[in-house]
């Protein structure tokens, strides 16, 4: 991220994210990224990729084109709190 980014702003971008992964029970990542800009593709990758390794999503289908889905953590899944951790 860049430097001159507040911290509100680098929030603000995670939130985003978070919230249109939030909107859907399941999804490939080409259906994220539609709603943002093609610069922001790795940025989201590492957002699935968190949340993957903190078991808040499973990942399945072919390695080509993950299909990801909520795990039962969904329900418990603090996204302010663990956006923080992350950052």
């Amino acid at each position: 991220m860049k430097g001159s980014r507040s911290d509100t702003e680098r929030f603000a971008k995670y939130q985003a994210v978070v919230d249109a992964i939030l909107a859907k029970e399941s999804f490939c990542k080409s259906e994220i990224y539609l709603s943002f800009k093609d610069d922001e593709k790795p940025f989201i990758g590492r957002i699935i990729r968190e949340l993957v390794q903190d078991g808040y999503l499973s990942q399945n289908g072919a390695k080509s084109k993950p299909l990801y889905s909520w795990t039962e953590k969904k329900k418990n899944f603090m996204w302010c709190s663990w956006t923080r951790s992350i950052m």
